[in-house]
């Protein structure tokens, strides 16, 4: 056999295999291309749907929530407060469109839905906070008349303590979570999410209060 020969019929064959793998590499990308922009069409479709059936935003509280509109900045169809409030991003979205729980990641479902549970203690935890802040006060008036009791108002100023700092820290958490969650899983569609400065702000202090008046009157029980 004519090794020529023999080197030629291998040429080809491999200039043959090269051919058909650049056939299918352009045709894998054009499927890709094809796919992302059939993707992108549905994700600009489905934002514009969501738009048209809600409000501009929502200013959410630890008892519920409230629509806003750029246009007025007024607030508008304010839920009923509740102690057993939670924001249920996906509900909302849900009633203008049935496409969005396709497109969600089922490990953001719990997120976005609001941690119910948690939603509910700290609110609890709150209520109960602000019950042993009022009765550490009237202990307090009480001990101007009285000189015992004093055990009875660190008692109250601990639990107060204890309620309003758990309380502030399960708010940052579950709406830092969520804020988190909007940002990188529903910026596709064009929502946005931040966290109301001057309201955490304000959450904080109160921690910071009710810890300093704490160890105001455990400084004066332990001197006194």
């Amino acid at each position: 056999m004519d090794t020529s020969s023999v080197t030629n019929e291998v040429s080809n064959a491999a200039n043959s295999e090269t051919k058909i793998t650049a056939s299918d590499i352009a045709q894998a990308s054009t499927a890709a291309q094809t796919t992302a922009g059939q993707v992108g069409d549905h994700l600009q479709t489905l934002s514009e749907d969501l738009k048209l059936h809600l409000p501009a935003y929502y200013a959410v509280g630890l008892w519920g929530y409230c629509e806003g509109d750029n246009s007025t900045g007024a607030f508008s169809n304010c839920s009923q407060p509740s102690t057993s409030f939670s924001f249920d991003l996906l509900g909302l979205f849900g009633s203008a469109s049935e496409q969005i729980n396709k497109i969600l990641p089922k490990d953001d479902n719990k997120v976005l839905a609001g941690y119910h549970d948690l939603s509910r203690w700290t609110i609890s935890a709150y209520i109960l906070g602000l019950t042993f802040t009022v009765a550490a006060i009237i202990i307090q008036v009480i001990l101007i008349m009285f000189s015992k009791g004093k055990i009875l108002l660190v008692a109250s100023s601990f639990l107060a303590s204890l309620f309003i700092t758990g309380a502030t820290i399960g708010v940052t958490v579950i709406y830092g979570l969520i804020t988190g969650s909007i940002q990188s899983v529903l910026q596709p569609l064009g929502a946005h999410a931040n966290l109301g400065a001057q309201t955490f702000t304000a959450a904080w202090l109160a921690v910071v209060f009710s810890i300093s008046a704490l160890l105001v009157w455990l400084v004066e029980m332990c001197c006194c």
